[in-house]
C-alpha cells in the first residue's frame, strides 16, 4: 500500500528533524561498505520506527528502517528484512501489505553481511511461500499470475529522449545493471517529443504494475508545467527513486574573451543582451538554471533555443551562440579537444574534469545552485512492495562498478533518494520555477 504524499512527506520532516543536518547529498552507500555504529540521531531514529510497528504502521516504519539500513546500520536491515517476513508480520493487521519472501532474504543477506547475528540465524530460512495468516487478515494477492513472483517477465522502461541524448546513454547502463538483480529483461523504448513530456504522459495510462515504468529527468516534472499545460501532474505518478545528476555549466568557445567565471561575469554586465547563450528550451530546467544565475547576478543575457543539449553544444562549436548551458556530458567532447571552456559551474563544488570552473559559491550565489537530476517513476498506485523491490535494485546497480566508471567519465555525480526524498524535492522545485516564471512573466500556453 503506497502512503498518501501528505503523510510520506510529513514523515520525512520528522526523519530530517532527527538526523543531523543534511548535506547536498545523501552518500551513496556501496554493498559490502562496512557496518556503521548507529548515533544518537539514527537511535532516535530506529526508536521512531518501533513505536510505528507497534502503531501496526508497516509501511511508515519500513520507510525509517530503509534509510538507515541504507547507511549500513546492521540493526535496521534487520529490522527491514522482518518487516516482509512472513513470520514477524503473522500477527499483524497490516492493512493490505502482504509479506515478501525475496526481500525479507535479500535484507536478511545485508544485515547479515552488516554483521547481525540475528540476521545470519535466518538466512536461507525464509518461507518461500506466503500463507494467509491464521489471525484472519488475508493478505492482498498481487496482480501476477499464480505462482509468479514480481518480476516474471520484462519490464519496460520509457526513455522520453533520443539515443543520442546523455540521459538516455547513462539510464541505457543503469538499466543493464538492474536487469541481473532484477532477473529479467528492461526493454527500452525511446519517445522523444516536447522535452520528454510526451513521453511521460503515455505513462499515465499504463496499468501500475511496475512493468511499465519511465526513466526521466527533472525538467518534464518540474519545469515544463510553468509554460505549457500538460496531461499530468506530479500526482500522476510514483517516484520509486532518483538517481544521479548532472551539474548544469557555462561554457564559451575557446575563443571567447573571458577565461574565467568573474571574467564572464563582467562582460555580461557591460553589455546587457550584447551574448547568446543556448539552452534545450524554455520549458526544460536548464533555461530555469540559466536564468535564475543570471536574474542572481544582475546580467541580461539572450536567449536561443534548441531541441536538447547535443544540439545546443553543437551550435556552440559552430559559432551560432555565445554561451552554452547545459550538463556537462554532452560539451565533454569539445572540452577535452580544447574547443570549448566551462567558465561557471552551478555547482558549490567544482568537479575534478573542470579544474577551472568558477562555482556559483565563488560568484557569491550559491542559491543559483542547479542541475539535471534523473528518477525513474511509475503510474501512480504502483504497491510498496514492488516499489521496494525496484528501489533495492536501483540502489545495488548505481553501487555497481560498471555505473558508478560511467557517471565518473561523464562528470556525473551518484545518489540515490528514496520515493519520498525524491517526491519532496520535486515539489520545492517546482514551486521554485513557478516563483521564477512569474517574475520572468512565462504564460502557460
Amino acid at each position: 500500500m503506497t502512503l498518501p504524499w501528505r503523510k510520506a512527506l510529513i514523515l520525512l520532516a520528522i526523519v530530517s528533524a532527527a538526523a543531523p543536518a543534511p548535506a547536498q547529498e545523501v552518500p551513496l552507500q556501496v554493498r559490502g561498505s562496512p557496518a556503521q555504529a548507529m548515533s544518537a540521531s539514527d537511535q532516535a531514529l530506529m526508536e521512531r520506527a518501533a513505536a510505528l510497528l507497534k502503531s501496526n504502521d508497516v509501511a511508515a516504519a519500513r520507510l525509517i528502517y530503509k534509510r538507515l539500513a541504507g547507511a549500513n546500520i546492521a540493526e535496521a536491515a534487520f529490522q527491514l528484512a522482518q518487516t516482509y517476513d512472513q513470520d514477524f508480520l503473522k500477527d499483524i493487521p497490516t492493512a493490505g501489505l502482504q509479506p515478501d519472501p525475496g526481500m525479507a532474504q535479500r535484507w536478511y543477506e545485508r544485515a547479515a553481511t552488516l554483521g547481525s547475528a540475528a540476521a545470519a540465524s535466518k538466512v536461507g530460512r525464509v518461507p518461500s511461500e506466503r500463507t494467509p495468516p491464521s489471525g484472519g487478515v488475508k493478505y492482498a494477492a498481487a496482480p501476477e499470475a499464480p505462482g509468479g513472483s514480481y518480476p516474471s517477465h520484462a519490464i519496460q522502461l520509457i526513455i522520453p529522449a533520443t539515443k543520442d541524448n546523455s540521459s538516455d546513454a547513462a539510464f541505457r547502463v543503469l538499466a543493464q545493471a538492474m536487469e541481473p538483480l532484477l532477473g529479467q529483461k528492461i526493454e527500452i523504448a525511446n519517445k522523444p517529443a516536447n522535452n520528454g513530456a510526451d513521453g511521460l504522459a503515455g505513462l499515465t495510462s499504463a496499468t501500475p504494475d511496475g512493468y511499465t515504468l519511465a526513466a526521466v529527468w527533472n525538467g518534464p516534472l518540474t519545469a515544463s508545467p510553468q509554460v505549457r499545460k500538460l496531461a499530468y501532474t506530479l500526482d500522476s505518478f510514483t517516484p520509486i527513486a532518483s538517481v544521479f545528476e548532472s551539474a548544469y555549466a557555462v561554457c564559451a568557445h575557446k575563443d571567447f574573451p573571458a577565461k574565467t567565471g568573474l571574467e564572464l561575469v563582467g562582460l555580461l554586465r557591460q553589455k546587457p543582451l550584447g551574448y547568446t547563450y543556448g539552452n534545450d528550451g524554455r520549458d526544460g530546467s536548464g533555461y530555469f538554471a540559466a536564468e535564475r544565475l543570471f536574474d542572481s547576478l544582475g546580467v541580461h543575457v539572450k536567449s536561443e533555443s534548441f531541441e536538447n543539449s547535443a544540439q545546443t553544444a553543437q551550435k556552440l562549436a559552430e559559432k551560432k551562440v555565445d554561451l552554452y548551458v547545459g550538463t556537462t556530458p554532452a560539451i565533454m567532447p569539445q572540452i577535452r579537444s580544447g574547443d570549448a571552456k566551462c567558465l561557471i559551474i552551478m555547482s558549490g563544488r567544482r568537479p575534478g574534469i573542470l579544474p577551472n570552473a568558477t562555482t556559483v559559491a565563488e560568484l557569491g550565489t550559491p542559491s543559483s545552485e542547479a542541475s539535471l537530476w534523473r528518477l525513474i517513476v511509475a503510474p501512480q498506485g504502483l504497491p510498496e512492495e514492488r516499489i521496494d523491490r525496484l528501489e533495492t535494485a536501483i540502489r545495488d546497480a548505481v553501487a555497481s562498478p560498471a555505473v558508478q566508471a560511467f557517471l565518473a567519465s561523464q562528470g556525473d555525480r551518484a545518489f540515490v533518494h528514496d520515493r519520498m526524498e525524491t517526491m519532496a524535492r520535486l515539489k520545492q522545485e517546482t514551486a521554485a520555477f513557478a516563483q521564477l516564471a512569474d517574475r520572468l512573466l512565462l504564460k502557460n500556453e
